[in-house]
């Protein structure tokens, strides 16, 4: 089910990290997820498998059902804070189908990925998802990934990068949130993630 993440100020809808299966070493090394597990790893696998469920079943309508309730702000939404949103092409037509319904309710949508490093996804994503104006799907990078930023901006992809503090480059910008720790900042920030215009530097953590 989607909660409510305080940190971010975002709706969310998580998934395991055995659905990470697109991560890189660095990734995996610098997982903020890490001392979750270890610190509730039952709670935090008990919360995986209902989520899961969630993800394979629910439909447009029931994540609005899910959400309409909620005193927070819902005009923006995140898949994933932790997981991986698009595990194989079955995943795209599911985000596809969400995007499609949520859109009525000028809803928009939040993922970072790294599933662009399989050929066959970001084929699709760039074909079917990138259609949608309520979708914003950020190819995330870090030290082991960085070379393949000329090819995504090639291909209009939205790019993050996290993993170095003295990176530089002129399409980037730093994070608020991240740089300036602005708690619950995501949903009324308008300089990175849902502009379009610049792509994103994270602080590391």
């Amino acid at each position: 089910m989607f909660r409510f993440n305080k940190d971010i100020g975002l709706f969310t809808l998580d998934r395991g990290k055995d659905t990470c299966k697109y991560s890189t070493e660095f990734c995996r090394l610098h997982c903020y997820n890490n001392k979750m597990y270890k610190a509730f790893g039952k709670r935090m696998r008990e919360r995986d498998i209902k989520n899961e469920h969630y993800w394979q079943t629910a439909t447009g309508e029931d994540i609005y059902k899910n959400l309409q309730h909620k005193q927070y702000d819902i005009s923006r939404i995140r898949l994933c804070s932790r997981g991986e949103a698009f595990l194989d092409t079955h995943d795209v037509e599911r985000v596809e189908s969400w995007a499609s319904y949520l859109s009525q309710y000028d809803i928009n949508i939040l993922v970072f990925t790294k599933a662009w490093r399989d050929d066959d996804i970001r084929s699709l994503i760039e074909k079917d998802l990138f259609l949608y104006s309520n979708l914003y799907i950020i190819a995330s990078l870090d030290l082991d990934t960085l070379q393949y930023y000329d090819s995504l901006k090639n291909n209009k992809w939205i790019v993050s990068f996290f993993g170095n503090d003295s990176f530089e480059h002129p399409n980037f910008i730093k994070c608020p949130k991240t740089w300036k720790h602005l708690k619950s900042y995501c949903i009324k920030c308008n300089e990175g993630c849902f502009s379009r215009c610049k792509d994103i530097h994270f602080k590391m953590h």
